[in-house]
């Protein structure tokens, strides 16, 4: 199993000493940074823009002196001579002005830009806050991008995304809708560490599961407080469940309400959250957990009043030909029903899982990359045996 020291000796040393207060801010329960940067001194310079514009200005005097015998200097001379007024302020006033934003691209982007890895995720943090991050999930996208000046520098951007963002800017943020590690030195040996970063990951969540497995299965029934795992209390519903103490996530109440726009009520609903604790400090009534998985794992619980929303046959049926295991009978302590699991266009294993008690029903939803579901499975399916009465 991998450790986080083991996931810190990926990477070279961390370019900030400590953990700065934006970083710690948005850390979860127990969540461990691995290394902290930001691109490298002239990452995010491109030189090529300017030299083309220093190349057309001298090609155009070249193509007005062509009719002269001056030289190209000696016309732009002649040129400054000549003009008075306002006219005379030109030349000069376009020079001012390339030398301004010349001078702002050659700013320090580290004094910007900074780059996190964690034991679960990595974030980009722009002036102080965060603005991009993505678990392992998307690692299989990872690509190095280097145009050509990138590649006689050896520089480039490591991405995860491309496309236009969420930060109030059509053209997809400051980062330019490039989301990920941008103007890093060598970044395909960056693309490297991020994809054996990822593999740590998985080992580790498998690690962890099969941990988790075997507390389970081997705790009394009446036992609440095991080392390495959650007791989730529901007294509303009356009954209890365990879960892995690292998981990260959420829980709280949560309503379906229609949805209003100007004070009018519409048909369509929404749901509002009335409460959203971290997963580590759960509510004394809650309705909803949603947990992030450290390699990917999804791992969503709803709770409502009434009978189940959905038959066995009818979900079973709606994933057709993906469907890998049915399960028409489940039973978890108090609760009984049933769960579905199938395929999602070869990305996921997922389950979905319908559990009624006395006066509600539980509706689950699972998500696990196909590669790992043979070492999560047991993990989720133990969350399921530890349902009791209480």
């Amino acid at each position: 199993m991998a450790s986080t020291q083991e996931l810190r000796e990926i990477f070279p040393s961390s370019e900030t000493q400590g953990v700065p207060t934006s970083v710690s801010d948005e850390l979860g329960h127990d969540e461990q940074v691995v290394w902290i940067g930001g691109p490298a001194r002239w990452g995010l310079f491109r030189a090529t823009p300017f030299l083309l514009i220093i190349a057309g200005a001298f090609g155009y005097l070249a193509y007005l002196a062509a009719g002269s015998d001056a030289s190209v200097w000696q016309y732009l001379t002649w040129i400054l001579s000549v003009q008075s007024g306002t006219d005379a302020l030109i030349i000069p006033g376009l020079a001012a002005g390339y030398a301004l934003i010349l001078g702002l691209a050659m700013r320090d982007p580290r004094n910007r830009w900074m780059y996190v890895v964690t034991d679960r995720r990595l974030m980009t943090f722009f002036k102080g806050r965060k603005l991009r991050e993505t678990g392992t999930e998307k690692l299989n996208v990872l690509q190095s991008i280097q145009g050509l000046e990138g590649r006689l520098r050896d520089i480039g951007d490591v991405v995860w995304s491309r496309g236009h963002g969420d930060y109030s800017s059509s053209k997809g943020g400051p980062d330019q809708g490039r989301r990920g590690f941008r103007g890093m030195q060598q970044p395909d040996v960056w693309n490297a560490r991020l994809l054996e970063w990822g593999a740590g990951l998985a080992a580790m969540a498998a690690s962890h599961a099969r941990t988790f497995e075997t507390q389970v299965s081997n705790t009394d029934s009446d036992s609440n407080s095991v080392a390495g795992t959650r007791h989730l209390v529901n007294r509303r519903f009356g009954f209890s469940m365990t879960i892995p103490a690292h998981w990260v996530g959420r829980i709280g109440l949560q309503e379906s309400a229609p949805f209003r726009i100007l004070s009018l009520e519409t048909p369509f609903k929404q749901t509002r959250r009335l409460s959203n604790e971290p997963l580590h400090k759960p509510p004394e009534s809650w309705n909803f957990i949603a947990v992030a998985g450290r390699s990917g794992m999804r791992f969503t619980v709803n709770i409502n009043q009434g009978p189940p929303i959905a038959s066995f046959e009818t979900s079973r049926d709606k994933v057709g030909k993906t469907l890998i295991d049915p399960d028409g009978d489940r039973r978890c302590g108090p609760l009984t029903g049933y769960s579905v699991d199938y395929r999602y266009l070869d990305r996921f294993h997922c389950r979905f899982a319908m559990l009624a008690g006395e006066g509600f029903h539980m509706l689950a939803k699972i998500t696990i990359p196909p590669d790992q579901a043979d070492d999560l499975l047991p993990a989720v399916n133990a969350v399921f045996d530890s349902i009791r009465s209480v």
